[in-house]
């Protein structure tokens, strides 16, 4: 499981999932911080946008707490997070279930699931963010590394 309190940064950006000798797969993550400083002075970090690339595939994503989109064979897709909706292609499928989740199979290689987590909207402090999570990671090689989580 990615955990929300990565990094003391607002908008610290890194790697999570570099897979390029086997199956050519990136996910990178991107977090930002708290709306303001809670009263205890502890600032919390939240992933809000992943960005996946299946290179070999030529699949593209980029999910963030407000929309999914979705690029193959040079045409792009957006899917939002307020519909449940499907989407079938040559290299990869995504599911998308209204505001809870989204799965996403890269054909032949690996499954992936973001969560989306949504938090009250007027509260004074945290923000939606996303969680990370591998379904099917026997494709995967020893060499991954980072913040991989399973379920």
């Amino acid at each position: 499981m990615l955990t929300p309190a990565v990094a003391s940064q607002q908008y610290a950006r890194g790697y999570i999932a570099p897979h390029p000798v086997y199956l050519g797969v990136f996910v990178n993550g991107q977090i930002i911080g708290d709306k303001k400083i809670p009263p205890n002075g502890n600032i919390n970090t939240y992933f809000w946008r992943f960005g996946i690339v299946h290179q070999t595939l030529g699949v593209r994503l980029q999910v963030t707490t407000l929309d999914i989109s979705v690029l193959q064979d040079g045409k792009e897709v957006k899917l939002l997070w307020t519909d449940t909706a499907s989407l079938k292609g040559p290299n990869v499928d995504v599911l998308v279930t209204k505001d809870r989740n989204l799965t996403v199979t890269l054909k032949g290689s690996v499954k992936f699931v973001i969560l989306l987590h949504k938090v009250w909207k007027k509260h004074p402090y945290h923000r939606d963010y996303l969680g990370f999570y591998t379904l099917d990671t026997h494709l995967l090689s020893p060499s991954v590394h980072g913040l991989l989580g399973t379920t």
